[in-house]
């Protein structure tokens, strides 16, 4: 019984010492491959948020102010997905019928890739696109370093580039800039 339980416990702790050794030794040999998962997980997502989006009811534009810092008084603000910085929010409005369909269009036919982003993302504007009380999207959008957040599971937030100076990007900005200074908003 005594042999048995030392067995157990010499196998458990040459267990341990292999795994100690082996996991960092492999390190350079397994971390290019979850790197290049992570690529591609991100990819899949984007295209997934743009062209397979749920039915959605309303979306609601942010215009997004100064960054927080620590705990001040309540206001509304957003918190980044991919970076978890949290923004003063200055307008929000929500659109729904012909004006939604109109983001919608935007929002599909933008010029997206990983060679468009700048490695900032300061956003201005956030988007959530919604079906009744659940947030089907919420993404952070920075015109200035051309990129934007989204869910990648299970990697959480994520940046992916688009073309902000390219006719789709100046079209969508121009949608929020007029959405959101209260031009059209609404059903």
């Amino acid at each position: 019984m005594a042999t048995h339980r030392l067995r157990r416990i010499w196998v458990a702790l040459c267990a341990t010492a292999a795994i100690a050794i082996l996991v960092p030794a492999t390190f350079e040999l397994w971390r290019p491959h979850v790197a290049a998962y992570l690529v591609g997980r991100t990819v899949l997502s984007a295209e997934h948020y743009r062209f397979e989006l749920p039915p959605i009811d309303r979306v609601e534009v942010l215009v997004l102010g100064e960054f927080l810092v620590g705990s001040g008084p309540a206001r509304p603000s957003f918190t980044a997905p991919a970076t978890g910085q949290h923004y003063s929010v200055l307008r929000h409005v929500q659109v729904s019928g012909a004006r939604m369909e109109e983001v919608l269009r935007a929002w599909r036919v933008l010029r997206i890739s990983y060679e468009q982003q700048g490695m900032c993302h300061t956003p201005g504007y956030a988007l959530r696109f919604r079906q009744g009380s659940r947030v089907i999207l919420e993404t952070g959008i920075c015109f200035k370093c051309r990129n934007f957040s989204i869910p990648v599971p299970p990697f959480g937030g994520q940046l992916y580039g688009f073309d902000a100076r390219g006719p789709s990007g100046l079209h969508l900005l121009s949608l929020l800039e007029a959405l959101s200074s209260g031009l059209g908003a609404g059903a």
